[in-house]
């Protein structure tokens, strides 16, 4: 299985083992209604309760991986995501779960996070085959997976119902062991990329 207990860092953001000490941040800069207007459940962070119910969902499944995203520069956390299905019979995963607060939109943290992860899954653990999956009418988060290189394999038609009791379509995605390479390098060039645009504004 994963190890539980890895940090990752590296171009700005530190992956941490998600915990109790990071809730109180998540509140404050993640209950926000444009983080989770097109996820399947809503804000976990708007009281104690669904926080911690949250946490311990996130932290005891053992196919599960969940990290605390944490600016590196700042020591701020800004957000979490999670290795999750993981299936070590088959060297398959899936990461998602990501959010990240608003005011770390359009910088690197969301695609550093990705690198880290990719890295992770592909040349420490071995996989094969790493999913991504989001909500067909989330056009943000499909064009952030398509960003770093994975590539679309279709769409589950009313594949779940959220908290709303919406019926949802959702879009797959996934990037093989075969294409890390050329990803990989494609990950770098972004993060070098926004680094330089943010540098010069």
């Amino acid at each position: 299985m994963i190890d539980r207990n890895i940090v990752l860092e590296g171009c700005g953001v530190r992956l941490e083992p998600l915990a109790y000490d990071h809730l109180p941040q998540l509140r404050a800069r993640c209950h926000d209604e444009r983080l989770w207007q097109y996820t399947f459940s809503k804000s976990p962070f708007g009281d104690d309760a669904s926080a911690l119910a949250w946490l311990k969902f996130a932290s005891e499944n053992l196919a599960t991986a969940a990290f605390a995203i944490v600016d590196a520069a700042s020591g701020d956390v800004i957000g979490s995501t999670r290795f999750f299905d993981v299936e070590p019979a088959h060297r398959k995963l899936e990461i998602g779960w990501t959010f990240v607060a608003v005011p770390w939109w359009r910088t690197n943290a969301n695609t550093a996070c990705k690198f880290l992860l990719l890295r992770y899954a592909f040349e420490t653990w071995g996989a094969l085959r790493v999913q991504f999956k989001a909500e067909a009418v989330n056009l943000r988060s499909r064009r952030a997976i398509e960003r770093i290189g994975a590539r679309f394999e279709g769409v589950l038609r009313k594949f779940r119902i959220n908290v709303a009791g919406e019926v949802r379509d959702t879009s797959f995605y996934s990037i093989l062991d075969t294409e890390w390479p050329a990803v990989k390098v494609r990950l770098l060039s972004l993060v070098d990329r926004s680094r330089d645009t943010r540098a010069a504004v």
